[in-house]
């Protein structure tokens, strides 16, 4: 779960993106998102929600984050 654009706003991690790709599929537009870091996510939205170029802002939402221990179970 990727939240891009203003819906982003409200994730504890977030991070400046650019579209470096986007391709209508029926319904929806799948878009590749190129974080500031060098991360490239893959992203579902409506058709004209997200243009090739565009800056936005990627976020995870604290629901969607799966926490992994390291080896001393922390």
């Amino acid at each position: 779960d990727v939240r891009v654009g203003p819906a982003a706003d409200g994730c504890r991690w977030r991070w400046a993106g650019r579209v470096v790709e986007a391709t209508y599929c029926g319904a929806d537009l799948r878009a590749a998102v190129r974080c500031d870091d060098g991360l490239t996510l893959t992203v579902r939205a409506r058709p004209g929600a997200l243009a090739e170029g565009e800056s936005v802002a990627v976020g995870v939402p604290d629901a969607a984050v799966w926490p992994i221990p390291d080896e001393d179970g922390e």
